[in-house]
C-alpha cells in the first residue's frame, strides 16, 4: 500500500496518474513556482503582519499572516471579496522568499455564492474556505434574496483544492450569510491565523446609495402612504429596513424594497418621519429619511360655491359644496353664517344648501364646507361669502359642450347669466384672460382650439347686470387626452 509522504511532492509526481487532479494541480502550482519556495524564516523590517506585499516583476499579491507566512490571492474576484481597492507594499524578491508559504486565500465568506464549471451545485462559502452546497433554489433565495443567482461566481476547478466541503444547506436556518460575514473581519480571522485579542484587517469603508421616496410628502391623517427605499453598495446589499415613525413596516434582501404605513387619524403630529436603513454584505450600514407632513386643510380637495355673492333681503339664496373624487365621503355639512344649514349622508359627492335670506342690507353670512369621509378625516373648504345689499349679483354658469377632448380637437364653451336687473354683458374667459365678449343677456358661445398638448384647460364666465354688478361662475374644466 502506497503512502503519502510530502517529500515526493514533485512536478512529475503530481501530474501523473492517479493524481492528475485540478486539486493537485494548483498545490503543484503552488509549491513548484519560483516565487513561493518554501525557505527558512528570517526577520525583514520592510513587512508586517497583515500587510498586502507583491514584487515589483510579477502581479501575484499576498497578504501576510500574523504567523508572518503569505497567503496568495487566486485571482481578482478573490481579492475584491476583502478589500475594494488595491494598496500593497513593493517589496525584495529576497524580502518575499523570507516569508514560509501558508496557502491561499478563499472568498470571504457569507459575500458570495460560488461554482465549478464541472459541477452543477452551488456553493455557499462557510469560515476557513469551507464550502457548503445549497441545496434548492427557495434556500437560495431565502439567504441572499430574489436575485440570488446574480451573486453567484464560478470558481476555477483549479481552485477547488483550496477550499474543503462542508455540510450541505437544507433550509434558511442553516446558514446566516450575515453572520458569517461579520464574523470574518480579516483574512487572518477567517483562517484561524489569530484570536480576537489581535486588532483583525478591516477592509477599507466602501460607499454606497440610499434613496427612500414616499408617495405624498403632504398627507392628510389616514391617508395610505407608500413608501420606497433603494440602493446599492459595492459589496451587495444585505437587507433593506423601512421604518415609519419609528416602526418598522417592511424588510427586504433585495432593492428596491417597498412598504405600506397609515398616517394616524387620532395622532397629534404636524409630521412623521419615514427612514430606510441599508445594511451591505460587509456589515456597513447607510441611513436616510424624508418627513411627512400631515396637513389638516382639505381647501384643494373641498369646494364651497355661493350662488350669489350678493343677494337682496327676502331673496332665495343657495351654496354648493363639492368633495373631490379622491375622497371617501360619509357626510357633507354646508355652513352658511356659522351654523350647518344643510346636510348630506347618502355618499354623494355633493350637497346643496338653499333658502329665503331675510337679514338685514349690510349683512355678511360666511360660507363654508366640511366633509367627513368614512374612517372619519374631514376636509374643510376655503371660505367664501354671500352679503345682503341692496342690489343682488348676476346668477352665471359656464358649461363646456365636452368634458374631454383629443388631442388636435377644438371645443365650445358656453356662459350664461340671469338677474333681476338684466344682464348687460356677459364675458367668456380662459383662466384669467378674457377670450370672448357679448353685449346682451343671449347665452355667449365660443369656439375654442384646436388643442394640440395634453392637459386640462380652464374656463369661467363673468356676468354684469343693470346696475354694473358683476359675478363670476366657478371654473368649468375640459381634459385635453
Amino acid at each position: 500500500m502506497q503512502h503519502f509522504d510530502p517529500g515526493r511532492l514533485t512536478a512529475g509526481f503530481l501530474l501523473s496518474s492517479p493524481y492528475m487532479n485540478p486539486r493537485y494541480l494548483v498545490l503543484a502550482a503552488l509549491l513548484l513556482s519560483p516565487l513561493l519556495t518554501i525557505l527558512p524564516a528570517s526577520a525583514t523590517s520592510a513587512v508586517s503582519e497583515g500587510d498586502l506585499v507583491k514584487i515589483a516583476t510579477r502581479p501575484d499579491l499576498y497578504y501576510v499572516g500574523p504567523d508572518m507566512k503569505r497567503y496568495v490571492f487566486p485571482n481578482e474576484k478573490t481579492y475584491f471579496t476583502w478589500y475594494a481597492g488595491f494598496d500593497a507594499k513593493v517589496i525584495t524578491d529576497a524580502e518575499l522568499a523570507a516569508l514560509p508559504v501558508g496557502g491561499a486565500v478563499t472568498y470571504r465568506p457569507g459575500h458570495r455564492m460560488v461554482k465549478l464549471t464541472t459541477d452543477p451545485r452551488t456553493y455557499a462559502v462557510d469560515a476557513n474556505g469551507t464550502l457548503r452546497w445549497v441545496e434548492t433554489e427557495t434556500v437560495a433565495a431565502a439567504l441572499y434574496g430574489s436575485d440570488w443567482n446574480m451573486k453567484i461566481e464560478d470558481l476555477p476547478d483549479a481552485f477547488f483544492a483550496t477550499y474543503r466541503t462542508g455540510a450541505s444547506i437544507a433550509s434558511a436556518s442553516d446558514f446566516v450569510p450575515n453572520d458569517a460575514l461579520i464574523a470574518a473581519t480579516s483574512i487572518a480571522k477567517d483562517k484561524g491565523l489569530t484570536s480576537d485579542t489581535i486588532p483583525p484587517v478591516v477592509p477599507p469603508v466602501t460607499v454606497g446609495t440610499l434613496d427612500v421616496t414616499v408617495s405624498k410628502p403632504t398627507a392628510q391623517a389616514g391617508d395610505v402612504e407608500l413608501l420606497t427605499a433603494s440602493g446599492t453598495h459595492p459589496t451587495g446589499v444585505y437587507k433593506m429596513e423601512i421604518f415609519f415613525d419609528g416602526n418598522l413596516i417592511k424588510t427586504c434582501t433585495y432593492s428596491p424594497c417597498a412598504g405600506e404605513a397609515t398616517v394616524p387619524t387620532s395622532g397629534t403630529k404636524t409630521s412623521y418621519e419615514a427612514r430606510a436603513i441599508l445594511t451591505a454584505l460587509d456589515a456597513s450600514t447607510s441611513t436616510q429619511a424624508v418627513t411627512i407632513t400631515v396637513s389638516t386643510d382639505g381647501s384643494s380637495l373641498v369646494q364651497a360655491k355661493p350662488d350669489r355673492a350678493v343677494i337682496r333681503t327676502n331673496q332665495s339664496a343657495g351654496a354648493v359644496v363639492t368633495a373631490d373624487i379622491s375622497i371617501a365621503v360619509l357626510r357633507i355639512d354646508v355652513y352658511v353664517g356659522g351654523s350647518s344649514k344643510a346636510a348630506c349622508t347618502n355618499g354623494a359627492r355633493e350637497c346643496r344648501w338653499g333658502d329665503i335670506v331675510t337679514d338685514p342690507v349690510g349683512t355678511v353670512l360666511d360660507v363654508y364646507g366640511k366633509v367627513t369621509d368614512t374612517i372619519g378625516r374631514t376636509y374643510t373648504s376655503a371660505h367664501s361669502s354671500i352679503t345682503v345689499s341692496d342690489n343682488d349679483s348676476p346668477v352665471v354658469t359656464t358649461t363646456p359642450a365636452k368634458p374631454i377632448i383629443y388631442v388636435g380637437e377644438g371645443v365650445d364653451v358656453t356662459v350664461a347669466g340671469s338677474d333681476d336687473d338684466g344682464i348687460t354683458k356677459l364675458e367668456i374667459m380662459q383662466g384669467d384672460v378674457v377670450i370672448k365678449t357679448c353685449e346682451s343677456a343671449a347665452p355667449c358661445t365660443v369656439t375654442t382650439g384646436p388643442w394640440m398638448s395634453t392637459g386640462t384647460l380652464t374656463f369661467m364666465g363673468r356676468a354684469t347686470d343693470g346696475l354694473s354688478l358683476t359675478a363670476v361662475s366657478p371654473v368649468a374644466t375640459v381634459a385635453v387626452q
